[in-house]
């Protein structure tokens, strides 16, 4: 990495740097290869939020929604998070407006939930916006939007990180029951879905108190009209994956595209294996893993779309806890009239294992 006193950043070669010392960043100058425009308005974002931050580093790419995400530390020793919106140059203007909005307009969900409505378990949003930065093409200056919206840091991990720790079953399941609620929250008074529930979706706090992240990937239940699906591998639900299969052969056959509209029951689903994936991490008899293993060993690639979409009869080992089993078989039963009415329904079953 570079010195704090070199005049070179260059964003794909490093993953955090530093102001040791409360020199002006704008006075470091940018390097890097000005043909790729990318790559050039990816540098240029990193050293924008330089200029107001004496650390940064780069926590993740979200390839599917095209999103950095930062964490940063201000002058006064502040922790914050930024998430970002890149879109790649062959994107049409059409595209380009609707992206945009859409990731606004998760910013000003999140911060609806938890500022206004009071949700504590929903990341808390301090600031969103859009930076304009001017970005030299041939012989012309381009304004590329970049929108952004900063939240809280939260410092206690995610919960794969809870999960591997020794961390009691009870514990566990007061955190899962939680999210349950929060889940809830959401479908209940803004009647969308997640539709990514996974361990890096949901952290803590110091104190061990779980927080949602991430909602680029929301849907409005029922919506019809959808042309793409999103969501991770393993965690997809039936909806998920069939969408999947009817995309790919859409694709393939051309014709009209035509995707099941998404219920409660995708995050219900997505959610049930994630705390199954939680409680048996480590084991042999993983079935979450199971489910990775078909995607990623298998010679058929269609093969766990295939799987997930006929709503296969998952069979989770024993936990030791009677009516925690009851509670996963439920949640992802393959007959959808026998799981919960409700993801409320759900977290009361959660709570009442804590009693």
């Amino acid at each position: 990495m570079d010195s704090p006193t070199s005049k070179t950043l260059i964003i794909d070669r490093i993953d955090s740097y530093s102001f040791e010392n409360e020199q002006n960043p704008a006075d470091y100058q940018l390097c890097g290869d000005k043909e790729n425009i990318f790559e050039l308005t990816l540098n240029m974002m990193y050293t924008s939020f330089l200029k107001k931050y004496k650390h940064i580093d780069f926590l993740r790419h979200n390839s599917e929604q095209n999103t950095y995400t930062f964490k940063v530390m201000s002058f006064d020793e502040k922790k914050y998070v930024i998430k970002t919106l890149l879109l790649p140059p062959d994107i049409s203007r059409i595209t380009e407006k609707q992206e945009i909005e859409r990731f606004l307009i998760e910013a000003d969900l999140t911060q609806i939930m938890n500022n206004f409505l009071h949700n504590e378990r929903v990341v808390r949003v301090t600031a969103s916006g859009i930076k304009e930065l001017f970005i030299p093409s041939g012989e012309h200056l381009e304004i590329k939007q970049i929108p952004y919206f900063i939240t809280e840091y939260c410092d206690g991990g995610n919960l794969e990180q809870i999960a591997a720790a020794e961390f009691p079953l009870q514990s566990k399941i007061k955190i899962f029951a939680q999210i349950a609620d929060a889940i809830s929250f959401m479908h209940t008074n803004y009647h969308m879905i997640h539709r990514d529930l996974k361990p890096d979706n949901i952290l803590l706090t110091k104190d061990k108190n779980p927080i949602l992240i991430d909602f680029g990937s929301f849907e409005i239940i029922g919506r019809t009209g959808r042309i793409f699906e999103l969501g991770t591998i393993p965690y997809f639900s039936p909806t998920q994956a069939e969408s999947m299969l009817t995309i790919g052969h859409h694709n393939k056959n051309q014709g009209t595209l035509k995707l099941s509209p998404h219920t409660y029951r995708t995050d219900m689903y997505t959610f049930t294996l994630v705390i199954a994936d939680m409680i048996y991490l480590d084991r042999t008899d993983n079935p979450v893993q199971k489910i990775q293993d078909l995607y990623d060993y298998s010679p058929d690639e269609l093969a766990y779309y295939k799987y997930i979409a006929s709503d296969p009869e998952l069979v989770f080992p024993e936990t030791g806890n009677t009516a925690l089993d009851k509670t996963l078989a439920k949640g992802i039963s393959n007959k959808p009239k026998e799981r919960f009415s409700s993801m409320q329904e759900m977290a009361d079953s959660l709570f009442d294992l804590l009693k």
